[in-house]
C-alpha cells in the first residue's frame, strides 16, 4: 500500500464507518477490555492507572456495560484495600521487630 489510500480503509470501530444499526455494546466491550487490562496490569506491575478508569466513568450506555464495569471497579477496589492492608501490616511488623531489643 502506498500510504495515499490509507484513509480509504474501512474500519467499523470509527464512528464515520459505523452502520446505523451498529450495536451499542461493541464500544462498551472495548472500554471494558481497556479497564480490565488496566486492572490486571495494576495488579501485576504494582502501578496505579487511574486515568483509564476515569476515562470511562459515567459513560456506560448499556445496563450490561455498567454492571460489568461496576464488577471490575469492585474487584479493583478490593485489591487496592488488600494491598494497603498488606503494606500496613508489613510496616507494623517491621516496627515491632525494631522494638524487640529495647
Amino acid at each position: 500500500m502506498d500510504g495515499k489510500n490509507c484513509t480509504l480503509l474501512y474500519c467499523p470501530l470509527l464512528p464515520a464507518h459505523r452502520p446505523p444499526h451498529f450495536p451499542l455494546c461493541l464500544p462498551a466491550c472495548l472500554q471494558l477490555e481497556m479497564i480490565l487490562q488496566a486492572h490486571e496490569y495494576e495488579g501485576a506491575q504494582g502501578k496505579v492507572l487511574q486515568e483509564f478508569f476515569d476515562s470511562t466513568a459515567g459513560k456506560w450506555r448499556t445496563d450490561l456495560g455498567q454492571s460489568w464495569a461496576e464488577e471490575i471497579y469492585a474487584r479493583r477496589s478490593q485489591r487496592q484495600q488488600q494491598q494497603q492492608q498488606a503494606a500496613g501490616s508489613g510496616d507494623g511488623a517491621a516496627a515491632a521487630e525494631s522494638n524487640v531489643g529495647r
